[in-house]
C-alpha cells in the first residue's frame, strides 16, 4: 500500500486550540470518500471542529500548507448501543476522487478482494499510525520532509474477548483481535484508528483499537504481561460504511 491514506485526526476549539487525538485511514466506496477511524478518538476531540491531516511533512507549517480535510459528524457501526460496541468511526468528507488526486491523496477500496478474512493463530499482521508523542517530536523539527508512520508487526494470538483488557471505550468491545508485538515494536498512544494490513500489503485487515502494554488475566488473576496491539476486522469496518 501506499503511504498517503494515511491521516492524523486533529480538532480545533475556540478555547484550547488545535489539538491531535490519533489517527484514521481513508477509504473510498464507489465515488464517496470516507475517514475511518475509532468511536473513541472521535469522543475525544467532542466539542472542536474535527479535521484529518493527509501526507504529513516533519512541520507544523510546511510551504503551501496543508491539504487540510474537514471531517463531517460521524457515524458508527449499526450494532453499536449502550451495551457493546465496535469502537468504529466514520465521516464522509465533502471532497471527490478529482480533488484528492489533485493532491496526490490515494484512499484505499475495501472490496472483498483488498479485505483479510483469515484470522489464524499465528498469522503475521502490520500497525500503521502516527502515535501522539510521536508526531508531536516530529512536527516540531521544522523540517519539509515526510513524517512516515510508525510500522508495528505482530503475530495474532487467540485470547478470548473477556480476556483482554477494555478501558477508555464507550461500552464493552463487540470484538477484538490481538497481536503480540515484541520489545522493539512499542507503541504509544495516538495508535487507535491507524490501519492494520496482513503480509500482503494491499489487503486490509482491520483497524487498531489500543496498543500497548497488558495484562492478561483470567477470573481476576494476572498470568501473563503483554505487548501488542488490539484490532478489529476489516468486514466490520465495510459494515459501518456501508451503513
Amino acid at each position: 500500500m501506499p503511504q498517503n491514506y494515511l491521516v492524523l485526526i486533529g480538532s480545533q476549539s475556540p478555547s484550547s486550540g488545535a489539538s491531535t487525538h490519533g489517527t484514521g485511514f481513508l477509504v473510498f466506496k464507489e465515488r464517496d470518500c470516507y475517514v475511518v477511524t475509532c468511536r473513541h478518538v472521535i469522543r475525544e476531540a467532542a466539542g472542536g471542529k474535527l479535521f484529518a491531516l493527509p501526507k504529513l511533512k516533519k512541520t507544523k507549517n510546511p510551504p503551501g500548507g496543508y491539504s487540510v480535510l474537514i471531517l463531517g459528524s460521524p457515524r458508527f457501526h449499526p450494532q453499536d448501543n449502550q451495551t457493546g460496541t465496535y469502537d468504529i468511526a466514520v465521516a464522509q468528507l465533502d471532497v471527490n476522487r478529482e480533488f484528492l488526486a489533485a493532491h496526490d491523496i490515494v484512499p484505499i477500496e475495501m472490496t472483498s478482494s483488498h479485505v483479510v478474512s483469515d484470522f489464524r493463530e499465528g498469522g503475521e499482521f502490520v500497525a500503521q499510525g502516527y502515535p501522539i508523542d510521536y508526531a508531536n517530536t516530529a512536527l516540531a523539527e521544522n523540517r519539509n520532509e515526510p513524517l512516515l508512520p510508525r510500522h508495528i508487526r505482530g503475530m495474532l494470538r487467540s485470547i478470548p474477548l473477556q480476556d483482554i483488557p477494555q478501558h477508555g471505550f464507550d461500552a464493552p468491545l463487540l470484538e477484538a483481535l490481538f497481536a503480540q508485538t515484541n520489545a522493539e515494536n512499542r507503541s504509544s498512544k495516538g495508535m487507535s484508528g491507524g490501519i492494520v494490513h496482513g503480509t500482503q500489503t494491499n489487503q486490509v485487515a482491520g483497524m487498531v483499537l489500543a496498543s500497548g502494554d497488558f495484562e492478561l488475566s483470567v477470573q481476576d488473576q494476572a498470568i501473563e504481561a503483554l505487548r501488542g496491539f488490539v484490532f478489529v476486522s476489516a468486514d466490520r469496518i465495510r459494515e459501518a460504511i456501508d451503513a
